[in-house]
């Protein structure tokens, strides 16, 4: 006669206790590289998307240094109130002629609160509250959720700051929200090499405007890990 074996009531209790132990500390791990290749994804969805509208505008108006655009800063001071003085005619009209080429659902209407999200830098992670739309109305929503804004004009350079906001329950610079450069004939990610923003010097004092482009050309979000061991010049993962 054969001899039937099974496994004990405690020897199953002990099987599934240590496979609970496992999953606990695997798990955060597996969510947050999931989490962190999806923002990569949309981050490059999103700049692939800005690049093809740049150049479909550029074809029809010219490229933008022979747009006649002013300074947002223009270096003055209001008499009453001794205030800052800004021009945002040149994000208005770049607003303007690149939301033709892109499919929005939603635009930020004046005064109103457009993203309810509380936002912070990766620096302090002090918390602002939702603000109401400025008196430019340069932001507006993209169809897979996307939050575009136009920013600043700096003739100088010849650029102009696009942000982009991804999905997620908090605005947090870095994490979810990317700065690009608008220049003549391109868009570009801020923190490449040797460039205004760079990842070296804005991106691993924890500022975050100076990630984008780590992220555009290294496809990870590795800087939130091991950021001192990170640079242009050196590793490119923490793995490495």
């Amino acid at each position: 006669m054969s001899k039937k074996t099974a496994f004990t009531l405690a020897e199953v209790l002990i099987t599934l206790g240590i496979i609970g132990v496992v999953a606990a500390m695997t798990l955060p791990t597996l969510i947050t590289n999931y989490k962190e290749k999806q923002t990569v994804t949309q981050l490059k969805k999103a700049y692939s998307t800005l690049a093809q509208a740049w150049q479909m505008m550029e074809n029809e108006y010219g490229s933008i240094d022979e747009w006649g655009l002013t300074d947002t800063e223009t270096g003055q001071t209001a008499p009453q109130t001794g205030e800052a003085v800004y021009d945002y005619s040149a994000k208005t009209l770049v607003a303007q002629r690149i939301k033709a080429y892109l499919n929005i659902i939603k635009e930020c209407k004046i005064g109103e609160i457009c993203d309810s999200r509380k936002s912070a830098n990766m620096a302090e992670l002090t918390w602002s509250e939702p603000a109401p739309e400025p008196a430019d109305g340069t932001r507006f929503w993209l169809a897979d959720g996307t939050l575009i804004g136009i920013g600043w004009y700096t003739g100088r350079l010849q650029k102009i700051d696009i942000a982009v906001t991804l999905p997620g329950r908090t605005v947090i610079t870095g994490k979810n929200q990317f700065f690009f450069e608008g220049h003549p004939h391109k868009i570009q990610p801020e923190g490449l090499k040797d460039f205004n923003n760079d990842f070296n010097n804005v991106c691993k004092d924890n500022n975050g405007r100076g990630c984008t482009a780590w992220i555009i050309v290294n496809e990870n979000l590795d800087y939130l890990h091991c950021r001192n061991k990170l640079s242009w010049e050196g590793k490119s993962s923490c793995k490495d």
